[in-house]
Parts: structure tokens; sequence; C-alpha cells
């Protein structure tokens, strides 16, 4: 459900007609070079990786994901110009937060 939509928009119309008129599996590999996963790892290491990755989104301020994820869902289907205005809209309400003030507090401090 919704492949057709979502590879044509990852890997263009002929990759996609190749991968849907080829019928083959591909591998885990093969879908991290396609940019369809975004790593391969053996499975010992993948829950451990998960939790990592898991990690690293909860310590993201509050409106980081809230903004970026319509963001970024939307910036496929939208021209250059409206991409842009989106952008415009979001940036400012991300240099006023605190978690804002406080990276750029710790950046200066370390920069010293």
């Amino acid at each position: 459900m919704g492949t057709s939509w979502l590879l044509t928009r990852r890997l263009g119309y002929q990759r996609t007609f190749e991968l849907f008129a080829g019928g083959r599996h591909i591998s885990g590999a093969e879908a991290a070079e396609l940019g369809l996963a975004n790593a391969v790892l053996p499975h010992e290491e993948l829950l451990g990786a998960a939790r990592e990755w898991c990690e690293r989104i909860e310590e993201l301020p509050w409106h980081v994901a809230t903004m970026m994820k319509p963001l970024l869902r939307q910036a496929a289907d939208l021209s250059w110009e409206q991409a842009i205005a989106m952008e415009e809209l979001a940036e400012p309400q991300c240099f006023t937060t605190a978690a804002h003030r406080k990276a750029v507090a710790e950046l200066l401090a370390s920069a010293r």
C-alpha cells in the first residue's frame, strides 16, 4: 500500500518500474544503497542501535520533531518557493525557544 507513491518519489520512475516489473526481492544492503533503509546491522546490534536512535530523538527540543516532520513530509510535493515559504514560517519559532538560547550559550561557552 502506497509503495508506488513512495518509491517514485524516492527512486524516480525508471528505478521503481525496474523494481516492480522485475519482481525481485532486494537485500538490506541494496535497500540501504537505494536510500530505502538508513542502515544495515547485524541482528545482535539492531535493538541497541534502535534504542540509541530513539534516545537521540527524545533528546531533541520538543518543537524540533513537531515542526520538522510536517515540513519534511510536505517538501517532496512543494515547489522550491513553497518549501522556502514553509521554512520561513517555522524558523522564527525555532530561534525564539529556550532550547535555542541554551544551545547558543553552550556553543559560545565552548568556543572560549
